[in-house]
């Protein structure tokens, strides 16, 4: 079995995807975000460096943006039983054209009304204007990858591949094949075990706490209520283990009204009985978020006192897009706490998590010395 519902209150609309297509493509994504998040398992920087130029740039330019969430969405519509990668390529091959378009149409005026504030969006899609479609997917490319220039003839590429559904399907099967064969085939075996030791662990356990304990006790990181209040009361929130998220947990929208959502999370932290086990996964998240020199700048500037963000960035030397990148990743681990106030965000220590991260460490004890 590789979807199932765990025992909640809320289990109609939350539920777990393992199987080997949604391991690839969630594998892929965070691999693709690995010039913008903190706190990646190292297996992504190293593995990222190792991609060819062509295929880095069709990780970031076709697959991210479009081809990753189409396929999760068509996943969790669809269900198919998809037990090896030929499968799953045989599978996305038969794809309906008119299922592609239709996503692509969606993503799209997502873009416009969630990222650029266009309340018309739809009416500019079904106009098919192109020139503000272009102008979008630059925009677009240089917030998902600001370390490059957008070059106006790929981006007409992909414009093209959003009017072709059949291209895309090609190029996306084509950029599957690449980095199974080359990168990830040899990776998924030893993955596949991690990730169902991981879902054995939450299926033996009853969760009867609200959404945000639960969140905690399957990704180790804290969902503030003000990020959870982003996001539209969701139809479907479908978890995704990964063995390569690290500290970072990854939320995936997809649908026209952003009201779906597979969330990638790391399945590295052990999760068994036992008060070490247990111990373990209380002590991954903060350890690794507070594992950065910048980080620990951060917290000697919250020091007893809270500061807004401008204020945090001002006071380092590093730009603000990494500053917030940062923050993230402290408040997720629960090391830092965010509240918003007159349209700004406000973080102060989270001096209650700090002083259960020390009772925790002074479990650990040394051996004797050995005696002579």
């Amino acid at each position: 079995m590789s979807e199932s519902a765990p025992e909640t209150r809320f289990k109609n609309w939350v539920s777990f995807r393992y199987a080997l297509p949604d391991v690839v493509v969630t594998t892929m994504l965070v691999l693709g975000s690995a010039t913008r998040r903190e706190g990646l398992d190292p297996w992504v920087t190293r593995t990222y460096a190792e991609l060819s130029p062509d295929l880095r740039q069709e990780l970031q330019e076709v697959f991210v943006p479009l081809g990753g969430p189409m396929i999760l969405s068509q996943l969790s519509t669809e269900s198919p039983a998809l037990d090896d990668f030929s499968s799953f390529v045989g599978w996305l091959a038969s794809l309906d054209p008119g299922r592609v378009t239709a996503f692509t149409s969606d993503i799209l005026v997502w873009w416009g009304q969630e990222i650029f504030g266009l309340s018309d969006e739809r009416a500019a899609i079904d106009a098919r204007d192109d020139a503000a479609v272009l102008e979008r997917l630059r925009q677009i490319h240089e917030l998902r990858a600001p370390e490059t220039k957008a070059d106006a003839g790929r981006l007409d590429q992909i414009l093209r591949l959003i009017r072709d559904p059949a291209e895309l399907k090609a190029r996306l099967i084509y950029l599957l094949i690449r980095f199974w064969e080359g990168h990830f085939k040899s990776e998924y075996a030893e993955c596949a075990r991690t990730i169902e030791r991981n879902i054995s662990y939450h299926h033996e356990r009853v969760f009867e706490e609200d959404f945000l304990e639960f969140y905690f006790h399957v990704t180790s990181q804290h969902l503030q209520e003000s990020d959870a209040e982003d996001y539209p009361s969701p139809d479907l929130i479908t978890f995704i283990p990964s063995c390569y998220a690290g500290a970072a947990v990854i939320l995936v929208p997809f649908g026209s009204d952003r009201k779906r959502f597979a969330l990638i999370y790391n399945c590295r932290v052990p999760g068994r009985a036992g008060g070490a086990r247990i111990a373990i996964r209380d002590l991954y998240g903060p350890l690794k978020a507070l594992a950065d020199e910048t980080r620990l700048e951060i917290l000697s500037l919250l020091d007893g006192t809270e500061r807004y963000g401008q204020e945090i960035v001002d006071s380092l030397d590093v730009g603000q897009s990494t500053v917030s990148r940062h923050l993230q990743l402290l408040v997720q681990s629960g090391v830092v706490l965010e509240r918003k106030a007159r349209g700004m965000k406000y973080y102060r220590i989270n001096g209650e998590a700090l002083s259960q991260l020390s009772r925790l460490l002074t479990t650990y004890r040394s051996a004797e010395s050995p005696k002579e």
